[in-house]
């Protein structure tokens, strides 16, 4: 076979016409392979903040004052629920169950997750207004796995007022 044929060969139209099927099949599978990329991406953009501030915090060897943390803690959520906004919101509900979970591991309570607190907290009643817990952990659980839920204004101001108290009443403000 010569230069020629096989130039002849590689640009016939028998041959485009055979790979036109192959070459349909690898482009849907590429947009599969992109669609669920992005998707990844989109789904972890709030998680990667909260597992770097862990990381940060397991080789840490500094000692740790509590009530600077919670308190600075408090100033990011205020910050956000003041910008207003849809991801400004989602963040201030994933930030305010890490501030209650927090909290409350700071006052002793036992438990690896807020959910396990809660009828500890219930039982003491140290602090007041402990029915919001359950719907603030509801509420995160829901921004934290859908990526496109949204969360209204109302439920967020609602929410944040409830919290304020809360860290008012341990006078963490």
């Amino acid at each position: 076979m010569s230069l020629e044929q096989i130039n002849n060969f590689l640009t016939s139209p028998e041959l485009t016409s055979y790979l036109l099927p192959f070459k349909i099949v690898f482009i849907i599978v590429s947009l599969i392979f992109i669609y669920f990329i992005i998707y990844y991406v989109i789904k972890q953009v709030l998680m990667l903040s909260e597992r770097k501030r862990m990381f940060k915090d397991f080789f840490s060897k500094q000692d740790f004052d509590d009530y600077t943390f919670l308190f600075n803690r408090w100033k990011e959520i205020e910050k956000a629920m003041s910008q207003k906004g849809q991801l400004n919101y989602r963040l201030a509900i994933v930030n305010s169950e890490g501030l209650i979970f927090d909290l409350f591991k700071t006052m002793k309570y036992e438990g690896k997750e807020l959910k396990e607190m809660y009828s500890e907290i219930q039982d003491k009643a140290e602090v007041e207004n402990t029915e919001i817990i359950p719907e603030l952990m509801e509420l995160a659980n829901k921004v934290k796995t859908n990526p496109s839920y949204y969360v209204d204004d109302e439920t967020a101001e609602r929410v944040f007022g409830e919290v304020k108290k809360i860290v008012e009443q341990v006078k963490i403000i």
